[in-house]
């Protein structure tokens, strides 16, 4: 679970999403983490890591199953 604190304003509006995702990743806080961010935790895997693999083969089948 990750939580994330974004206002919407003039500089982060709803409808541009591109710079939504950003501040919402920018702003989101991981379990344990005193500092925003997820970037983190991505650094340290490699495309063929089996955590890389993982998380290739759930975006497949859960997030995109009629592929």
């Amino acid at each position: 679970m990750a939580v994330s604190f974004v206002t919407l304003s003039k500089e982060t509006p709803i409808y541009k999403l591109p710079l939504l995702y950003q501040k919402i990743m920018q702003n989101t806080y991981l379990p344990g983490r005193v500092q925003p961010g997820v970037d983190r935790i991505f650094e340290n895997i490699s495309l063929n890591a089996p955590l890389a693999q993982t998380m290739f083969e759930y975006a497949l089948t859960a997030l995109f199953p009629s592929i």
